[in-house]
C-alpha cells in the first residue's frame, strides 16, 4: 500500500512539473487565415441564388413525392385487382383480400 502511494505521489511531482511552452507563431497563423477567408467571400448573385435553389430542389421533392403517391390510377376496382392477383399468386392458399 505504501510503494502505491510513492508512486502516485512522483507521479504527481512529475505532472506538476511538466510544462507545455505555447507556440509563439499560433496566433498570427490564426489571424492569416481568418484573412484569407473573408478574401475568398462568394458573390452576392451566389448567396442569393442558394437558398432559391434549396427551395426549388424541395418543392421538387414534394411533388414527385405527390406524384408517385398517387400512382396515375384512382380506379379502386383496378386496384383491387392488381392487388387479389398479386395474393394469388405468392400466397395461393388465401382468400381473396377485397
Amino acid at each position: 500500500m505504501e510503494d502505491k502511494r510513492k508512486l502516485i505521489d512522483e507521479a504527481l511531482e512529475n505532472y506538476a512539473s511538466f510544462t507545455i511552452e505555447p507556440d509563439p507563431y499560433f496566433y498570427t497563423r490564426l489571424s492569416e487565415k481568418l484573412d484569407n477567408l473573408d478574401a475568398g467571400e462568394a458573390p452576392f448573385i451566389i448567396k442569393m441564388l442558394k437558398p432559391v435553389f434549396l427551395s426549388l430542389l424541395i418543392c421538387l421533392a414534394v411533388l414527385g413525392g405527390v406524384f408517385i403517391g398517387t400512382n396515375g390510377t384512382n380506379n379502386k376496382a383496378e386496384n383491387d385487382n392488381r392487388m387479389n392477383s398479386i395474393m394469388k399468386t405468392y400466397y395461393p392458399d388465401t382468400e381473396t383480400l377485397f
